[in-house]
This record gives C-alpha cells, sequence and structure tokens, in this order.
C-alpha cells in the first residue's frame, strides 16, 4: 500500500468538501466506515452519531462515544504532524432548560495525555467550533488519537448516554514535503540520481573510447610483424656448444654460464645454462635459454670494461642517439606508453 501523506476525516458525516486557504480539501466522511473499511484510516468506538444543522457544515455532525473513541491512521509516511481537532458542542444548549444542565470532560491522548478537555469552555459556549492544535511524531506509520470518558462531567443529563468524547473533524498534516505536494520530494531524488549517474557514464565512455584507441594503434605498429619463437631440444643445444665445451665458454654472470654455440644452419648464438638457483630459470620453467650471439659482447664491456675494444667518438655520438630514440619512442610515440 502506497504510504498517505495526509487525513481528513468528517466524524459522524458523509464525504465533505470544504474550502480552506483557497483550496477545496476533502473530508472523508465515517457514517459508514465500519472499523478498518477505509483505505488508510479506521476507527473503533462504542458510538452514536449526532448531528446539527445550525453550525458550518464541517460541525453540523459530530461523533460521539460514552466511553471510548480511537482514531487510527495506518501506512503514513514517518516524520512530524501537525493534528487538528474539530469540536463543537451540539448535545447542550444555552437556554434555561435542563439541557444546558450537561457538562462533557474526556481526555485526549496522542502521545502525550491532555486531561479534561471541555468544549464549551474552550469553545467559550455551546454551539460554537473549536479547533485544538497537537504536534505528532510518526515513527512506525501509524498515528492513533484516543478520547477517552475518565468519569467527569454530568451522565444523566440532558439524557444518558450523551457525556463522553464528542469529536466534529481531525485533520493530519506534515510538517514535511511529501507526495501529496506534487512529487517534490520523489523528483528531487530522481534529479539528484540523474546528476550523479550522467557524469559516470560520460567517463565511462570515454575511458572506453580511449582504451579502444589504445589496442586500436597497437595493433596497428604491429601489423604485418611477427613474433615467432623458435624452441630448439635438449641434444640440438649439445651439439651446437660440443655439449657445453668448457672452451665454448664465453661468461658468466648471476643466472648461469653462457656458452657460444653454432647451430646446425650456422647460426651463431650463445646459450645461457641457468644455474638451478636462479629466479630467472623458475619464472621461464626452463634451464637453457637461446640468445642472439653478440660478438663484440655488451655495450657496457665496450665501454667500461677490459676488452680493449675502442670506440671513436661518432660511433659513442650515434650510439646516444639511438639510446635517446629509444627513449623517446617508449615514452613519447606510443599511443599507449608503457609502464616500466
Amino acid at each position: 500500500m502506497t504510504a498517505a501523506c495526509s487525513l481528513h476525516v468528517n466524524c459522524g458525516g458523509n464525504d465533505l468538501a470544504v474550502r480552506e486557504n483557497e483550496q477545496s480539501v476533502l473530508y472523508e466522511g465515517d457514517a459508514n466506515v465500519d472499523g478498518g473499511a477505509a483505505r488508510n484510516w479506521g476507527l473503533s468506538s462504542t458510538e452514536s452519531l449526532q448531528g446539527n444543522t445550525r453550525l458550518p457544515a464541517l460541525y453540523t455532525t459530530a461523533r460521539l462515544s460514552p466511553l471510548t473513541l480511537t482514531y487510527f491512521s495506518y501506512c503514513l509516511e514517518n516524520g512530524e504532524y501537525s493534528v487538528k481537532l474539530h469540536f463543537a458542542e451540539i448535545q447542550f444548549t444555552n437556554d434555561s432548560t435542563y439541557k444546558s444542565l450537561g457538562r462533557r470532560i474526556f481526555d485526549i491522548y496522542i502521545e502525550r495525555v491532555r486531561k479534561d478537555f471541555n468544549i464549551e469552555d474552550e469553545a467559550g459556549g455551546v454551539g460554537r467550533p473549536v479547533v485544538a492544535p497537537f504536534n505528532a511524531s510518526v515513527t512506525d506509520s501509524v498515528l492513533e488519537i484516543r478520547f477517552y470518558w475518565a468519569g467527569k462531567g454530568m451522565t444523566r443529563f440532558p439524557k444518558a448516554g450523551v457525556y463522553g468524547p464528542l469529536v466534529s473533524a481531525i485533520d493530519i498534516d506534515p510538517h514535511f514535503k511529501t507526495c501529496s505536494m506534487g512529487g517534490k520530494k520523489s523528483n528531487k531524488a530522481v534529479y539528484i540520481g540523474v546528476g550523479i549517474a550522467v557524469p559516470f557514464l560520460i567517463f565511462l565512455i570515454l575511458v572506453v573510447l580511449w582504451r579502444r584507441k589504445c589496442f586500436k594503434g597497437r595493433k596497428a605498429n604491429d601489423k604485418g610483424m611477427e613474433l615467432k619463437t623458435i624452441s630448439f631440444s635438449l641434444k640440438q643445444l649439445k651439439i651446437a656448444t660440443n655439449n657445453f665445451k668448457a672452451s665454448n665458454k664465453i661468461g658468466e654472470g648471476g643466472f648461469g654460464a653462457v656458452y657460444k654455440g653454432t647451430l646446425s644452419d650456422g647460426t651463431v648464438v650463445a646459450v645461457k645454462q641457468l644455474s638451478s638457483h636462479s629466479k630467472q630459470g623458475n619464472r621461464m620453467r626452463s634451464l637453457l635459454l637461446v640468445y642472439e650471439y653478440m660478438e663484440n659482447n655488451s655495450l657496457a664491456n665496450a665501454l667500461f670494461g677490459k676488452s680493449g675494444l675502442t670506440l671513436d667518438w661518432p660511433t659513442r655520438f650515434r650510439i646516444c642517439i639511438g639510446i635517446a630514440r629509444g627513449l623517446a619512442f617508449l615514452h613519447e610515440d606510443q599511443n599507449c606508453p608503457p609502464g616500466h
């Protein structure tokens, strides 16, 4: 059931449209309501219905109970509410007849108790409307309004059974913006949701386009270039290195010894026989790696080693330019620069 935002009840009468603050407010009549038969409210009473046609329309009828009268509104939105109870004493008179002898005193329970409420005293006489305002806090979607005769007042005048609580109408209105105010609350939530979702969606689209551009550029750069991985058997490498003969050994590093080898097609290679303690070998799941053979060894060996290799200045300059171009390509010329 949809949460209610307010409640207006014409006690003891039928549905009634009342003009309030330049708006037409519908007061639901409870004359034909039995218990919880209303949509989102109900009543419990040992009651009778009373009427007086000389008062404003909202006060011409009332619900009267000799003992207890309870109205309850359920499925309310939680929050703070204003409750207005409308009364008019329509049983007693101001004349000198015995009907003027009646006294009606009862208690009102809305969260707090208002003791010894007397309609005639509050209104300044009989047949006069009076509104009693209250504040209520709804935390479990239910608001209960209870009227209770506590044994005070007249019980026999003007006649038996007219001494209990009497109420003409009930107003329950929220102190906050709700669905009854044009859906502003829900619309605000929609606007906030859209405001958050749209920038996120745009950001997501930009990320996807950027990634597609990167992959597209990478594929374009790699088009026509196929990398082939060549595998050699242990027998082939033993033959190429003369069974890893000491005279073929050209160096040794932290990962193991390196041997010069010649394949069956005449290609000269460098074969690294990895140490059993090498992490590189464990990672590669192999104990033998084959590299391109560099006749002059590494650049570091040429620059700082004892090989006796002499590099003139133009050669050194070309090496520096080559290294700079390689770094520039990695950092600037790639569509998706690699992280390293």
